[in-house]
């Protein structure tokens, strides 16, 4: 099957469609991806390649069909995020082949209006926007049954259900882990991921503190949470490389990914399952569906009993060395790669 695949327009910057693409192409697939190679969040370090893999660099700005330069015939075409849902159409709409595009979020926080903190009047247009594309294709994909099931209530219209791998299917074999004792959390410092509610559970707790972030009001972050648990037990790693990143989540004694909306998904936790960190959430039922059993659930918002499974997880070794295997056996059958790759194809071949 020749697939065209869409890649990083302005959402999806770390080209984990990059290492997805090279799974299709061994499978004996020929992939075309389109992607701004320079175009990066962070120092994602050296990407795959493959001989069936052709890689068209491009600006997302200029996906459309009329600049695109294609020798083969496509079978079908993927987006791998909401940004490029348009050019996705406009390919379906001259071409008439079977299209997809999976859509990261259905953040009705932000673009519903409802949520006077959250909401987003720009964003807001283009995810509209976006989604009214989307019912051109033969489906849209998402990452969550909360997605699905909003997006049917929406518009009366099905779509189809795959979750997103972490971006590496062998991180245990790839870095020495040396369990430390420190927290560490990993997510943009915006309101709804509710970082803030984190450091105040570390307030009262003796724990070191290590944030990972891409994107946020840093320098605020910085100066509010050193005053609160002081600089000796907090430190921020800002843009760190793939390779960097992984290695301190895989050297922290957990993780914790405190977000208090119910309408996007945390990567974060299951790639602390990946490497065998045990995590702490809220009790959303989006973050239930990815993690099942495998994490430990603070009630909704509640800095008190978040500070309580924090607690739980450094003073009951039996539960801790439970959760590091149960969430790897978890990470190892749903959120590998491949398994992705098998379950687009379903929908493909659908």
């Amino acid at each position: 099957m020749n697939i065209l695949i869409f890649g990083n327009g302005t959402l999806s910057l770390a080209h984990q469609e990059r290492k997805i693409c090279v799974k299709f192409a061994e499978l004996g697939h020929k992939v075309y991806l389109l992607c701004n190679v320079q175009r990066k969040l962070f120092d994602v370090g050296e990407l795959p390649s493959h001989p069936n893999l052709i890689i068209l660099d491009i600006p997302a700005e200029k996906y459309n069909y009329k600049e695109l330069e294609i020798n083969d015939e496509i079978d079908v075409v993927l987006g791998m995020d909401q940004s490029v849902c348009p050019f996705v159409a406009d390919y379906k709409r001259i071409t008439h082949k079977k299209a997809f595009c999976i859509f990261l979020d259905l953040p009705i926080h932000c673009i519903d209006g409802k949520d006077p903190v959250n909401y987003n009047f720009e964003y807001a247009q283009r995810y509209y926007y976006w989604l009214t594309c989307g019912l051109e294709l033969d489906s849209i994909i998402f990452n969550n049954s909360v997605a699905v099931e909003e997006f049917k209530r929406l518009y009366n219209r099905d779509s189809k259900l795959v979750w997103y791998p972490v971006v590496d299917d062998d991180y245990l074999n790839l870095y020495i882990v040396n369990k430390s004792d420190y927290v560490v959390g990993c997510n943009r410092l915006i309101p709804y991921k509710g970082t803030s509610l984190l450091v105040d559970a570390l307030r009262r707790l003796p724990y070191r503190y290590k944030h990972i972030s891409v994107s946020g009001d840093i320098k605020k972050f910085v100066q509010v949470t050193s005053q609160i648990l002081g600089k000796d037990r907090f430190s921020l790693i800002y843009q760190a490389s793939e390779q960097d990143k992984m290695q301190i989540i895989a050297d922290a004694y957990l993780i914790v990914y405190p977000q208090i909306t119910e309408w996007v998904g945390g990567m974060s936790i299951l790639e602390g399952m990946s490497v065998k960190t045990p995590g702490v959430c809220f009790d959303y039922s989006v973050l239930r569906e990815l993690y099942d059993d495998c994490v430990l659930y603070a009630r909704k918002k509640s800095v008190t009993d978040m500070r309580e499974q924090i607690k739980k997880l450094y003073e009951d070794k039996d539960l801790y060395l439970d959760l590091q295997i149960r969430g790897y056996e978890r990470f190892k059958k749903y959120f590998m790669r491949k398994v992705m790759i098998e379950n687009l194809l379903k929908v493909m071949n659908g």
